[in-house]
């Protein structure tokens, strides 16, 4: 699902109204940039989410779940290659009777993920990897 446009612009005004609250307890600038990125979903055009059909048996949601995150990683890597920024979102997934209700999505969907993805204005550099040969993350066997 694509989602741009003027319903974009009330998917984050009504984000950012549910995120005051958490925002409250931040410094003043940091509170107003912060809900500034909510509410513009960090200047992106437009938002992909997306969404895996409901299954009743609990070995066939898993199933749909890790492919349809798959997918939505490739997308997300095709994306970089192509010069567009993203990041997959976690908030709006707490919100999800919200999201829901504003998109019309019926409950024979799930809401796996949402990224909001444009061209940036820079791209950061890389931080230095904690460890570069995976010996905390990666047990060989050999």
């Amino acid at each position: 699902m694509v989602v741009s446009g003027a319903k974009l612009k009330s998917m984050g005004e009504s984000l950012a109204r549910i995120y005051e609250p958490m925002a409250a307890k931040m410094e003043a600038d940091k509170r107003e940039a912060y809900l500034n990125n909510v509410r513009n979903f960090f200047g992106a055009p437009l938002v992909i989410i997306a969404l895996a059909p409901v299954q009743k048996k609990d070995v066939m949601r898993k199933m749909h779940l890790k492919g349809v995150c798959a997918a939505f990683e490739n997308l997300l890597l095709a994306a970089c290659a192509e010069g567009l920024g993203s990041c997959w979102m976690t908030g709006p997934l707490q919100e999800e009777a919200f999201l829901r209700e504003l998109l019309s999505i019926g409950e024979d969907k799930e809401i796996v993920a949402v990224t909001p993805i444009g061209y940036p204005e820079y791209i950061p550099k890389a931080p230095p990897r904690l460890d570069p040969e995976l010996k905390q993350k990666v047990t060989w066997f050999r």
